[in-house]
This record gives structure tokens, C-alpha cells and sequence, in this order.
């Protein structure tokens, strides 16, 4: 419970680092950590607060993701993000994998010739369009659905089905590009969902 706590706060202080950087590099405004507090929604989404907001007209999304090894912060500005990463060589079980993936999917995985790796990358790749959806994996992982890969970017393709409709009705027949990649003995997936999707009509 210590090592997740000192996890936590270490990607609170990444967090913001990422938004101070962003605000010097796009508008040159400075602001310290201490200016940015970041507070999770009731989904438990972190969304960095504070003054520099009346300053800027940019919306900033933020998602964080964390191991005991490695701790990232992603920003996007006027879109929604979700990054995600996973130890390579974590051992997901049997009953995990049947839960979260369609036969189909797994089919997918094997046909990539490194299956343990894509399914890895599967899963950030679920988690991190259900962090840029603001709702973490609420319903269903399995109609998050992983339609295409693209084993030499790295790029996936992921539809919503059942539940997952419902709140997301905008989303219906949409593909949905995720970005994976390997990085320090990492899986990492990032989702990036433009804004306009979940503007509501007036």
C-alpha cells in the first residue's frame, strides 16, 4: 500500500510538470506545481485546476498512468487522452484473459507472432481509451473491441458495442485509433479522441 501511495503522488508530481510545460511551451505563460492541483472527477479522471485556466483558452485533458517502474503524464489540448502502460512479461491468467478478450481478439494476438506482447498491448489499449472516455473500464472490456492491428506502427483500431453505446451513443460504428508501442520494458497505449465528439449539440 506504501510503494502505491509513493506511486500516486510521483504521478500527481508528473502530472503537473507535464501542464506547466505545456502552458511555458504553447503560451508561454509560467506557473509553478503549485498553481496546477489536480482533482479526479467522479470517475476518478484527474483534471488539472487552478488559475492559469482564466489565462488560456485552451481546454487541457490529462491522463497518468504508473508501475513500480515507470510513471507517465500525458496533456492534450482540446481532445480527451488516455495512456496506460504494463510491465512486459506480466503474466495475465487464463480467467483474466477469457473476461477482457473475444475469441477474435485473441486470434489477433497470435497472429502478430508475439501473443503474450499484443495481448499486453491489448489491454493498454482498452484501458486507454476507457481513460479518455473519462469512465475507466465501466462496462463490458470485452466491447471494447480491438478490430485491426497494424503489427509494424503499432496501431490498433477499437469499437464500442453493447454498453458502452449508451452513454456513448456518438461513437456508434466509429474506429477508434490506438497507439501502442514498447518503451523501457513497457507495453504503452495512447488514446486520443477529438473533442468534437463529445460536444453537446445546442
Amino acid at each position: 500500500a506504501t510503494n502505491r501511495r509513493v506511486e500516486w503522488l510521483f504521478g500527481r508530481a508528473a502530472a503537473k510538470e507535464a501542464v506547466r510545460r505545456f502552458l511555458f511551451k504553447y503560451h508561454q505563460a509560467r506557473w509553478t506545481d503549485a498553481d496546477i492541483p489536480i482533482w479526479p472527477d467522479d470517475s476518478g479522471k484527474p483534471h488539472p485546476l487552478g488559475p492559469w485556466r482564466e489565462h488560456t483558452a485552451a481546454k487541457i485533458d490529462l491522463s497518468i498512468t504508473h508501475t513500480s517502474k515507470l510513471i507517465i503524464a500525458a496533456v492534450a489540448a482540446n481532445a480527451r487522452i488516455g495512456i496506460d502502460i504494463e510491465v512486459l512479461g506480466r503474466s495475465l491468467s487464463d480467467d483474466f484473459t477469457r473476461g477482457v478478450f473475444t475469441h477474435e481478439e485473441l486470434e489477433l494476438a497470435a497472429h502478430t507472432g508475439e501473443a503474450p506482447t499484443a495481448v499486453l498491448r491489448f489491454w493498454c489499449a482498452k484501458e486507454a481509451i476507457s481513460k479518455a472516455l473519462g469512465t475507466g473500464i465501466r462496462y463490458s472490456p470485452q466491447d471494447l473491441r480491438i478490430t485491426a492491428v497494424d503489427t509494424e506502427t503499432g496501431q490498433l483500431q477499437i469499437e464500442l458495442l453493447g454498453q458502452w453505446l449508451e452513454p456513448f451513443k456518438q461513437f456508434k460504428g466509429r474506429k477508434n485509433p490506438i497507439h501502442t508501442a514498447l518503451f523501457e520494458g513497457h507495453a504503452v497505449a495512447t488514446c486520443l479522441l477529438p473533442a468534437s465528439l463529445f460536444e453537446t449539440p445546442e
